[in-house]
């Protein structure tokens, strides 16, 4: 369930964060950021950069930032890795959801919030909403085809939710 909060906000939300330097920054040689200046941050410019998740996660790029991949934030737990190395048959082992190494770039999610009161709450209340509408009802694109082509184009939106280009009819039916 983490994973897919994580997953659904980096690519459908644009957030914005904003960092003061607590000293001199050089950025390279032409670029530099004085001590106390704010520099602002979108979260789509961290969330999308391939580069630098490749750098920090490789197996957070198996699928292209710009497609959505409910399994991005999924690790292999450890004990699961020993079961393997001692040659043990391992195909599907425990999992855990993990931020370690994209705190930085997945800014909608990272710990940088920590100090945001309710923050643990909010994210409780999602999936607990998530879980108890997915468990009660079914939900069907009527139209799969459709329901791909209205995606916005994650790259052309720098604030706000990436809401569908047009209206999309959903069957929604009771377990």
């Amino acid at each position: 369930m983490d994973s897919l909060l994580a997953e659904t906000t980096r690519l459908r939300t644009a957030s914005l964060a904003v960092h003061i330097p607590s000293e001199h920054l050089e950025i390279d040689d032409q670029w530099s950021v004085p001590k106390d200046t704010p520099i602002l941050i979108f979260s789509h410019d961290t969330a999308l950069n391939t580069e630098a998740w490749a750098k920090a996660r490789p197996h957070s790029v198996d699928k292209p930032l710009e497609q959505y991949w409910a399994e991005r934030f999924i690790i292999p737990d450890r004990s699961s890795s020993r079961a393997s190395q001692r040659g043990q048959r391992n195909d599907i082992g425990p999992v855990s959801f993990s931020l370690e190494g994209l705190e930085s770039l997945n800014i909608s999610m990272g710990d940088f919030q920590q100090y945001l009161l309710g923050r643990a709450y909010v994210r409780e209340v999602h999936a607990a909403t998530i879980a108890v509408v997915l468990n009660t009802f079914e939900l069907q694109p009527c139209d799969s085809d459709l329901f791909d082509t209205v995606a916005p184009p994650v790259h052309e939106k720098a604030f706000g939710i990436l809401k569908p280009l047009e209206e999309i009819a959903v069957r929604i039916r009771k377990r």
